[in-house]
């Protein structure tokens, strides 16, 4: 895991008990913390913050059977565990192993209500969680993952000596995978000769490692590789390999070599190792003490101890939460509220402490754990549920050094007379006191006086604060961050930043790369991406979802576009149009504008209604049609409000918008519908005609091939406007001499070849490269045909200037025609004429620009070199896939 600024993965169910319905290391939800509270407050054994031999007990007992899962409530880092003894003769206090795990979470200030809100500022909590009485670290047991890649050295004795990292890895699926995995690969390769350090990774993968595998440093390394041992498991023996040796990929473990001794001794260990949410912590094991009279009428023998600690801020952020009862802190292990109850304004709360604390309790309750037993057993469950509200300043129970207890807390000594036997015993379960040494490095109170909160109340309110799912971040230089969108105010953004999504709801993995970061134009930055399958292996590879109905030929035509634009679930939000979507990129449309994209949203809601609002109108997008011509558009809807102005669509570019379509396009009625729809626009553009012939000429007598259906509809996708001068084209690439009946074969090539021309002098985003890939996919481009066209364009080119003057000759004409008024003419017929007459004097400056350039290309003929250095490119790219050319 990177280092991070912000921790997000948010609450998990640390232990399933009766009456959860979320899965252990889940979500945490309302429903299963009270199924907690309900699971702790049943019992009269374990109650936060006093025990029954009125000492703190600032944790409460969560009884589940042997063997039951323990998670990380979120992300953190152990700082500090014990694995217990392999012998378990003397853990006559319950099971020894215990795991400390500092966590932090990002929280929502003030509380964030829907997803796709920015929070207006964003906190670090940090606070330190206790699992205790855990089962399943001994090296005779079953190991938690954290512990995993160690089992070598624990079962097998004393660990080398040296540096230890835990690997973070890299991305290496965009979606539906683990979020990193840590490659080692073969050794190092330079970059050319004479370089110095300048290596590069090596070719081959040897093994995988799952983010967070320990690793011990071997002393060999080239540049910034260096060369490791993962120590393996039960199905993996040690593997070596080389990996990139820096913040982003490695984390050192101070003194892991020491670490892993004490914990084979069964020590206390201070510890260094990251733990994501969730994850599996170790397993419940023993938690009644041995003591007989405590254990009719209660409940298992089996749980967990969770405490929840931390500084003031714990509870200073959360003032109108708790109520800080105060010990008198003298290192003793007493609890003793003295007038800290006096103040409590519930009557039934303050009667049960009273009841409970050593300086308090009268009668048979000041001495007898029994009878405090039997009469926790009649306290209703509804006062029980008021110690949530609570908590405590005082010394930890896990500090106390019990040899010494006659002398700093002689009358609890003189009252319970533990034995020497039993101290030594107790002494072992002092864990905080083991650690004094380190308690500084580790964070804790070297004074081991802390804040601690019922965990019940604490994981309650922060359930209201932690940031709602899904959730964007980006790792910075090795820092992660929350983002909402790329606003520089939020991080230092640049191209080339991968945005990933954090999403524990949804199916799969819980994290995934919605896209990269493009800077477009050295201007705009947006989202760039073109995610598998594309239409190619859709089409004729028969991957992902299929749409019915397409022939044979309309597949070869699409799948000839399968590079130019995306992939299934291509997203952009780099330029101008806000945002495309999908393998046919329809737009956002431009300024305030209708746009495709909605427009073919729009008849996907049309369709399937009940889908749409699943999918998006819940989650706060709709859309509403605009004009439903041949190609239907409409209006984005974003937390009801209507996108119709620049500033608005906006909001189309942060990436709760990208997130929903990508999500959609996973259910497979909704992708079918969006393909559907978006394949529509070849049938259309079949359906043109030019009325302005006599007879009209219909698109597809002029253009009969594939190759020549497939580079105009590549055009309408880009710029509808090129794909228009098909017309223009077919006048133009026989002098307007041939009649459309007699076009052959050979006269379709020529007029395609003129297409191709126009294509490359017009304003499509990057020409070259868009219509070298559809040759690449089509049939015959041989050296011949090559050739051909490489005449044609140099033909064309020197005849552009000719060609030019004609035009502007003709506009000129025109312009003398809007500017004369006939005799009569009406108001709204003069103002129709200013507005003719003022485009054509626009288009007419536009020509009149164009003479240097059209000059130049026919003298050099700049245009051929650059397609065929793009066609060679896309040709190598295409057979690169063992793909053979399938368009004709």
């Amino acid at each position: 895991m990177s280092a991070s600024d912000h921790f997000f993965r948010g609450l998990r169910l640390p232990l399933a008990v009766r009456g959860c319905t979320g899965r252990p290391g889940g979500l945490l939800n309302e429903d299963d913390l009270n199924a907690l509270a309900n699971n702790n407050e049943q019992g009269a054994n374990g109650l936060f913050p006093i025990g029954l031999y009125q000492t703190w007990h600032n944790g409460i007992h969560l009884w589940a059977g042997a063997g039951a899962t323990v998670h990380a409530l979120c992300d953190g880092t152990i700082v500090a565990a014990c694995l217990g003894e392999r012998s378990r003769e003397r853990n006559v206090f319950g099971s020894r192993g215990f795991v400390l795990v500092r966590h932090t979470i990002t929280c929502a200030e003030p509380e964030q209500t829907k997803p796709w809100q920015k929070p207006k500022t964003l906190e670090n909590l940090t606070f330190f969680a206790l699992y205790q009485h855990l089962e399943g670290l001994s090296g005779s047991q079953e190991l938690a993952p954290w512990l995993l890649h160690l089992r070598p050295y624990i079962l097998q004795g004393r660990p080398p000596q040296g540096t230890y990292v835990k690997l973070n890895g890299a991305p290496v699926v965009r979606k539906g995978s683990k979020r990193f995995v840590a490659e080692l690969r073969t050794e190092p390769r330079k970059i050319r000769a004479n370089t110095g350090d300048a290596w590069v990774a090596g070719k081959h993968v040897l093994h995988r490692a799952a983010s967070g595998t320990v690793a011990h440093v071997l002393d060999d390394e080239r540049g910034d590789f260096r060369l490791v041992r993962v120590l393996g498991n039960d199905k993996v023996g040690p593997t070596e390999g080389w990996i990139g040796y820096s913040a982003a990929t490695v984390q050192e473990i101070p003194d892991m070599a020491g670490q892993i001794q004490r914990l084979i001794e069964g020590g206390v260990a201070a510890l260094d190792i990251p733990v994501f949410a969730g994850e599996t912590l170790g397993w419940v094991g023993k938690i009644v003490p041995e003591h007989s009279e405590l254990r009719p009428g209660g409940p298992g023998s089996t749980g967990l101890h969770l405490e929840i600690f931390g500084s003031d801020a714990l509870v200073t952020k959360s003032n109108a939460v708790f109520t800080v009862l105060t010990d008198d802190t003298d290192k003793d292990v007493m609890a003793e509220l003295g007038p800290g109850v006096a103040k409590l304004t519930d009557p039934d709360l303050k009667a049960l402490l009273r009841n409970l604390a050593f300086d308090t309790a009268e009668g048979e309750l000041a001495a007898s754990p029994e009878k405090r037993l039997q009469y926790l057993a009649t306290v209703p469950a509804k006062t029980k549920a008021k110690l949530r509200q609570l908590a405590t300043r005082n010394t930890s129970y896990w500090a106390i050094d019990w040899e010494s207890v006659d002398g700093q807390s002689a009358a609890w000594s003189k009252r319970y007379k533990l034995a020497n036997t039993e101290k030594a015993d107790a002494n072992r379960y002092s864990w905080w006191r083991q650690l004094l040494p380190k308690t500084k490095d580790l964070g804790l109170p070297s004074d081991a006086l802390a804040y601690h909160v019922h965990p019940i109340g604490f994981l309650k309110h922060m359930l209201g604060r932690q940031l709602k799912h899904p959730v964007f971040y980006a790792d910075f230089n090795g820092q992660v961050r929350v983002v909402h969108g790329v606003d520089p105010s939020d991080a230092p953004w640049k191209g080339g930043i991968d945005v990933w999504v954090h999403d524990p709801g949804a199916e799969g993995a819980e994290d995934w790369c919605l896209s990269s970061v493009l800077r477009y134009n050295n201007k705009t930055l947006g989202l760039a991406g073109n995610d598998p399958p594309n239409l190619y292996e859709i089409l004729i590879e028969n991957e992902g979802p299929q749409v019915p109905g397409l022939g044979a030929d309309e597949k070869r035509i699409w799948a000839s576009l399968w590079n130019v634009e995306g992939g299934l679930e291509a997203v952009n939000t780099y330029d101008n149009q806000f945002i495309t979507f999908g393998p046919f990129q329809p737009a956002g449309g431009t300024g305030g504008a209708a746009g495709e994209l909605a427009g073919v949203l729009s008849v996907v809601k049309r369709e399937h209604p009940e889908l749409f609002q699943k999918l998006f109108v819940d989650r706060g997008l709709d859309v509403q049609k605009a004009s439903g011509g041949q190609m239907v558009t409409g209006y984005f809807i974003f937390d009801n409000e209507k996108l119709t102005t620049a500033a608005k669509k906006a909001r189309l570019r942060t990436f709760y918008p990208a997130y929903l379509l990508r999500m959609a396009m996973d259910d497979e009625i909704f992708a079918g519908a969006f393909l559907k729809q978006g394949f529509e626009r070849l049938k259309i553009i079949r359906r043109w005609k030019d009325n302005q012939r006599d007879p009209a000429v219909q698109f597809t007598q002029a253009f009969k091939s594939e190759l020549g259906q497939a580079l105009v509809l590549d055009a309408h996708i880009n710029r509808p406007a090129v794909a228009g001068t098909w017309k223009e084209t077919v006048q133009k690439a026989w002098f307007r001499k041939l009649p459309i009946d007699d076009i052959e074969a050979p006269e379709e090539r020529a007029l395609v070849n003129r297409f191709i021309y126009q294509r490359l002098i017009s304003s499509l985003t990057d020409p070259f490269r868009r219509t070298a890939l559809i040759l690449a996919c089509t049939v015959d481009v041989d050296d011949a045909y090559r050739l051909e066209l490489k005449d044609a364009i140099r033909r064309w080119e020197s005849r552009a200037l000719e060609e030019l003057e004609k035009t502007i000759e003709e506009a000129k004409q025109a312009r003398e025609e809007a500017q004369a008024a006939s005799p009569g003419q009406t108001a709204a017929t003069k103002k129709l004429h200013a507005s003719k007459y003022r485009k054509i004097c626009k288009q007419l400056s536009i020509l009149e620009a164009q003479r240097p350039m059209v000059k130049m290309r026919a003298e050099k003929h700049p245009l051929w070199p650059e397609l065929e250095k793009a066609l060679v490119k896309a040709s190598s790219d295409f057979t690169a896939r063992s793909w053979k050319p399938f368009l004709k």
